[in-house]
């Protein structure tokens, strides 16, 4: 055999196993692309072909599959398995699990798909993945083509975007994985003018969450605010001001049900404010507070449901308002109150979303030493609106305003707030 015969021979063998090997996709233009398959998101699917070239395509063009390497296979249902992938009929998956054997899947069953390590042993006893043995979920981590070590990567991906368009939930939903701690810093801004008295309040809340579980997600709400209340007529003008702590607050979160493909996440929340700020004084006008005066004890539902790339939801919660005695013997009884509100958040890009939502609250009748004031009753409805920027996967910029919607609505608040995770 001559030098020539021999290097023919390499180079035919080499294109033949790169063939056997290679992973493939199949685009509905009839489009066949061989490489390296890297991640499957609801939107977007990450493909490395032989000459280095990344590629991201829409999820919706892809119309069959084959993965030679192992990969962990998340469904909408919140199950997860482990095994190599192969299509040969359009939007049908086999999944060939080494414990478990082989499944058929339908690709829009399919939520997430990523790599991971083969040379490691990924296979519990029943086929289910363990995740301490995990190596490169996501984008991060993972084997590139022509590499024989995994790169850590910074990378902010589809579940990112995910966080992000959620993140504003984060006192409703839970959004903490288990062990992972979130930390708030804060500064809220409200003006508003009724009945010819001005108020202006700056408050400055510390909230501390911590994920117990995936399910279960706590927090505790450290507020320091400052109060100006102005008011003027043709023969006077008073200006008073107080600074001080708020009313503190805490409370859990807990998923009840996960979203799959008939049903949003469910979750439940409640939450107890203690009266700590600087209450008022029914008898005295120029009294300015820093709480409400009274316990309160919140619960309620909230509906969160992913249409990718925007997150809907809904909510309902009841507060009851404890009785309180103030110095001047005074009982008063704030009348308890039912919050509703629904909105959006949505994905711009891996680093930027936005949310709106519409907030309305119903307080029935104050009551004074059992006798109920009349006309006492309000319903404030207000519209926030706002961003979130990522500045890298643990810390997250806030911004939003707040418009109120009727008379009985503060006018405006501001809030700007930073988020950091770990």
């Amino acid at each position: 055999m001559t030098h020539y015969q021999g290097r023919k021979i390499s180079l035919l063998v080499f294109f033949l196993s790169h063939n056997i090997f290679a992973d493939e996709i199949h685009l509905n233009n009839g489009d066949r692309i061989s490489g390296h398959f890297i991640h499957l998101s609801p939107r977007i699917c990450t493909f490395a072909t032989p000459y280095q070239a990344t590629l991201d395509m829409k999820r919706s063009q892809i119309l069959r599959l084959r993965v030679v390497q192992p990969v962990m296979v998340e469904l909408y249902s919140g199950e997860r398995l482990i095994g190599t992938l192969n299509s040969t009929q359009d939007g049908v998956i086999f999944l060939q699990s080494q414990n478990l054997g082989e499944f058929t899947l339908q690709l829009i069953d399919i939520k997430d798909i990523s790599t991971i390590n083969s040379k490691k042993n990924i296979f519990s006893e029943n086929g289910i993945f363990t995740l301490d043995n995990l190596q490169g979920k996501g984008l991060g981590g993972i084997p590139q083509p022509g590499s024989s070590e995994n790169i850590p990567q910074e990378t902010i991906g589809e579940e990112n975007e995910e966080k992000l368009r959620r993140l504003f939930l984060q006192k409703t939903a839970v959004l903490l994985e288990e062990g992972e701690q979130e930390i708030e810093f804060s500064l809220n801004y409200s003006n508003d003018l009724a009945n010819g008295v001005r108020q202006r309040i700056l408050t400055f809340p510390f909230a501390y969450h911590y994920g117990f579980t995936d399910r279960l997600e706590a927090f505790i709400n450290l507020p320091l605010g400052w109060a100006e209340q102005t008011s003027s007529s043709e023969s006077d003008f008073n200006k008073n001001n107080a600074l001080g702590i708020s009313d503190i607050r805490a409370g859990f979160s807990y998923l009840m049900r996960k979203e799959d493909k008939n049903w949003p996440d469910i979750i439940g929340l409640f939450n107890v404010t203690a009266p700590t700020g600087h209450e008022p004084d029914p008898t005295d006008s120029d009294r300015v507070p820093l709480g409400s005066g009274h316990w309160r004890i919140t619960t309620g539902l909230t509906l969160v449901r992913t249409y990718d790339p925007a997150t809907l939801f809904g909510g309902i919660a009841y507060t009851h308002t404890l009785t309180n005695t103030f110095n001047d013997g005074i009982r008063v009884s704030p009348g308890d109150s039912l919050t509703y509100r629904f909105g959006m958040g949505f994905s711009i890009n891996y680093q930027l979303a936005g949310f709106s939502q519409f907030l309305g609250i119903y307080q029935s009748n104050t009551k004074h030493d059992n006798v109920k004031i009349l006309s006492s009753a309000r319903e404030p409805m207000l519209f926030e609106t706002g961003m979130i920027y990522a500045l890298n996967r643990k810390s997250f910029l806030q911004p939003a305003v707040t418009f109120g919607l009727n008379d009985e609505a503060v006018d405006v608040s501001l809030d700007l707030s930073y988020i950091h995770r770990f």
